[in-house]
């Protein structure tokens, strides 16, 4: 008895200050927000990343890099449908009180669910993919506000082209004409004439390509990646003018785990973005930029930063691209938009490459040597896309949208890397997507 009476007081102290911690509250204003967001797809051609489109293998194929047999279903001949919640995003802001002198602070932190580590499981015959999703670290940055500058310190948007289309494709146009991404990074902000015009300077984290032992060649560069900004907003006008520059130091040849690193190659864009309002019910907007070295975080280049020359030099792969969106609103429940993107690499430097885009596993000069497989064989990556959002609410929309993405592989032929590499005729890998979102914002 008297042992049930101790567990029973023990129980109800746990409960007690599980209670008093759920009613705590931050000394500070907090202010969530977030929304839910399923989507429900169909894809006519087999496209890559399943729950989003990024890219597409040659529609003639049955893979990356595998011709199809008589009895196998090419690529652009497969239908798939599926649906998911993994978009859904959570995020919460912290306001701090001012200084006397009028200083303010600020911290937000946001996340969804397309966090990676998930995966298939063939041998268990399951898919944990959709009920697994792990959180993905958006934004997570501070801010000190004063009257006319910020300092910003964490993982945010960069500086360069700062727009996003509007789709229901979760990752707004990257590798196909919106360039950038989130990175940690140090920004400064100032503002004159009211605010109208803005100037931005950040020096981020330059993220390469990773290496044995998860080597980094962004920072084994031991340099930010620098970035700036110029920003013009009124109402009739938004138009800004953006660019970065950074570098890696890339491996030469192979030496063990570590190899040797000696060759920098340079990484920089030039951006515009522009916000053309067209009467009460319209708006053009759209980027464009051109650059070199742009793959991963930058999200251009087709997946690709450099190629090797024949002179066995490191040489930044150009790439220019961007995307126009017009957006009409003929009621004020209905909008409707209609988007283009393209990234288009330069074609001359991987036609005169003596291999493929990335790294070489083992010493360049050797015939028959593997480069980085995937994409690298793309030449441009673009789409069309209509959409039409239906809201029900402010807080509820349902979105229509129809895209077409097409993968061109013109230089397929040409061998590229391996002097031993049969050429096969790949045709443009071409997917017809059909996604139906609903959306509910708070």
């Amino acid at each position: 008895m008297k042992r049930s009476f101790v567990l029973l007081a023990a129980v109800s102290w746990c409960l007690a200050a599980v209670s008093a911690r759920a009613e705590m509250k931050s000394k500070y204003n907090v202010d969530f927000y977030g929304y839910v967001k399923l989507d429900a797809f169909y894809e006519h051609g087999f496209g890559i990343m399943d729950n989003y489109l990024l890219y597409n293998p040659p529609s003639n194929t049955c893979g990356l890099n595998a011709a199809c047999t008589e009895d196998q279903i090419q690529n652009g001949r497969r239908d798939s449908l599926g649906m998911t919640a993994r978009q859904t995003r959570i995020g919460i802001v912290v306001t701090g009180p001012a200084t006397e002198g009028g200083i303010s602070t600020r911290g937000r932190i946001e996340a969804d669910f397309f966090g990676t580590g998930v995966a298939r499981s063939s041998a268990s015959n399951q898919d944990p993919e959709e009920g697994k999703g792990l959180l993905t670290l958006r934004r997570a940055f501070l801010e000190i506000i004063g009257r006319n500058w910020e300092i910003l310190a964490g993982s945010e948007w960069m500086v360069v082209s700062p727009l996003l289309p509007m789709t229901n494709n979760y990752i707004y146009g990257a590798d196909a004409g919106n360039l950038g991404h989130r990175v940690p990074q140090v920004r400064l902000t100032g503002y004159l004439l009211d605010r109208k015009l803005m100037f931005q300077v950040a020096a981020a984290n330059k993220i390469g390509d990773v290496d044995n032992l998860d080597i980094d060649t962004g920072r084994m560069s031991a340099m930010p990646s620098w970035e700036a900004g110029v920003t013009w907003k009124d109402p009739q006008l938004t138009l800004a003018f953006t660019g970065h520059y950074g570098q890696e130091m890339v491996r030469t040849t192979r030496h063990g785990n570590f190899g040797l690193y000696g060759d920098r190659v340079d990484s920089w864009s030039t951006n515009v973005s522009a916000i053309i309002p067209l009467g009460d019910v319209a708006s053009l907007t759209g980027e464009w930029y051109m650059g070199a070295n742009l793959d991963g975080c930058y999200t251009g280049g087709q997946g690709n930063g450099w190629v090797v020359t024949e002179d066995g030099d490191r040489e930044a792969l150009e790439s220019t691209g961007g995307w126009v969106q017009f957006m009409v609103a003929p009621i004020p429940a209905i909008r409707v938009y209609a988007t283009f993107g393209i990234d288009d690499v330069n074609d001359d430097q991987l036609r005169n490459a003596v291999l493929e885009p990335g790294y070489i596993d083992g010493d360049p000069n050797t015939a028959g040597n593997q480069p980085k497989s995937g994409n690298s064989a793309i030449t441009k990556n673009y789409y069309y896309s209509g959409m039409v959002d239906f809201y029900v609410n402010p807080a509820t929309k349902i979105s229509l949208e129809y895209m077409q993405m097409i993968s061109d592989y013109a230089l397929a032929n040409n061998g590229l890397s391996d002097p031993n590499w049969t050429p096969v005729d790949w045709a443009p890998g071409k997917v017809d997507r059909w996604t139906l979102s609903f959306w509910y914002m708070f």
